[in-house]
C-alpha cells in the first residue's frame, strides 16, 4: 500500500516546563506532558526532540503510512532529525524518531516556522497540569489484592500509570484511550483515583455504566460531592460495598512532574479513603454506625 500525502501538519513545542504537540485541524487530538526537573534541565533542542519523541508514539496509530509535515520553531530539531547530531543523547533521541516512523511506516518531513507562528503548540508548551499525580505504590497494591485486579486505569499520564491500559486527559504515548468519559466502564474493573473537580462527574459516570471499580477520595463531608455517596451525609449509599480508610502520611500521593500540589507535596491534613463501588448490583449487607467507623 503506498504512502498517503500528508492530510494535516503535525505541529509541537517545548517550554521549560512541558510539552506540547498537535495534529492541524484536529482539535482533539493533543498531546500534553509535564517535564520532570531532569527533562527541565535539558537544553531546548533535546525538550524539542524529546517533543518529537513522545507525539511520535502517541498519535503513531492515527500516522500510520502516511507521510507527516511536522512543524517546529527550531532550526536544530530540523537539521538533526534529517541528519543526525554528533551529541550522544540528542542522536540517541533521532535513533528512537527513526525507529517509531520504520515500525509505523511514517515518513516525516520536517519543517521550520517562526516561534510567532507556531503560538498555539507554544502556549499548550507553557500550560502546566497540576493534576497528575498518583498513589503509594505499596497502597495502591494493598487494594488491588483486595479489590482487584484492576483492568484499567482511568486517570493517569504516561510516567504514573498503575496498570498497563490506562487513560490520560491528553494523547499520552501507551494510552489506550483519550477521556476515560468517553468509554464505557461496565465490563472493566476500574482504578479510580480522579482530581477533586472530577469527583461527582465520575459517581455520575459509573453510575451511568452500570459499572465497579475502586475510588479514592478525600473525607470532605463539606463538599459537593459527598452528598452523593451518602444521602443523609452520615451512611454509605448501597453502591458503596466496602472501604477503607488509608494511611495519613506525606508519601501517600506521589505528586506528578507539576510542582506545588497538595497531593504528595506535604503532610495531609486530611483523610483519605477508598471506596469499593458496586453498580451492578445492591449492597446485600447493611453497615452499622458512622460511615467513618466499623
Amino acid at each position: 500500500m503506498p504512502l498517503q500525502p500528508p492530510v494535516n501538519f503535525l505541529c509541537s513545542d517545548a517550554s521549560d516546563h512541558a510539552c506540547s504537540s498537535f495534529i492541524d485541524n484536529e482539535y482533539n487530538n493533543i498531546l500534553h506532558q509535564n517535564w520532570s526537573p531532569a527533562e527541565s534541565s535539558k537544553s531546548s533542542t533535546w525538550r524539542k526532540l524529546r517533543t518529537v519523541v513522545l507525539a511520535l508514539s502517541a498519535f503513531a496509530p492515527d500516522l500510520q503510512r502516511k507521510r507527516v509535515a511536522w512543524i517546529t520553531d527550531n532550526t536544530s530539531v530540523v537539521a538533526i532529525v534529517q541528519n543526525g547530531s554528533k551529541v550522544t543523547e540528542l542522536q540517541s533521541l533521532v535513533l528512537s524518531i527513526f525507529n517509531i516512523c520504520v515500525r509505523s511506516g511514517i515518513l516525516i518531513e520536517m519543517k521550520w516556522i517562526p516561534r510567532n507562528l507556531n503560538y498555539r503548540a507554544d502556549l499548550l508548551s507553557r500550560t502546566i497540569d497540576f493534576d497528575h499525580f498518583t498513589i503509594n505504590d505499596d497502597v495502591f497494591l494493598m487494594l488491588d489484592c483486595k479489590w482487584g485486579p484492576h483492568t484499567v486505569d482511568r486517570f493517569a499520564c504516561s510516567y504514573n500509570a498503575k496498570l498497563s491500559g490506562y487513560n490520560s486527559i491528553f494523547y499520552q504515548p501507551g494510552a489506550e484511550v483519550v477521556d476515560a468519559f468517553t468509554q464505557n466502564w461496565e465490563c472493566e474493573n476500574n482504578w479510580i483515583l480522579p482530581s477533586v473537580s472530577q469527583i461527582s462527574r465520575v459517581i455520575t459516570h459509573t453510575r451511568a455504566c452500570k459499572a465497579v471499580g475502586t475510588l479514592v477520595i478525600p473525607i470532605w463531608k463539606s463538599s459537593y460531592f459527598w452528598v452523593l455517596l451518602c444521602d443523609d451525609g452520615k451512611h454509605w449509599n448501597e453502591f458503596v460495598h466496602d472501604w477503607v480508610i488509608l494511611p495519613k502520611y506525606k508519601h501517600l500521593f506521589i505528586r506528578g512532574n507539576a510542582k506545588n500540589h497538595v497531593f504528595g507535596s506535604k503532610d495531609l491534613s486530611f483523610t483519605v479513603i477508598a471506596l469499593r463501588l458496586n453498580f451492578k448490583q445492591p449492597r446485600t449487607q447493611s453497615f452499622s454506625g458512622s460511615v467513618l467507623h466499623r
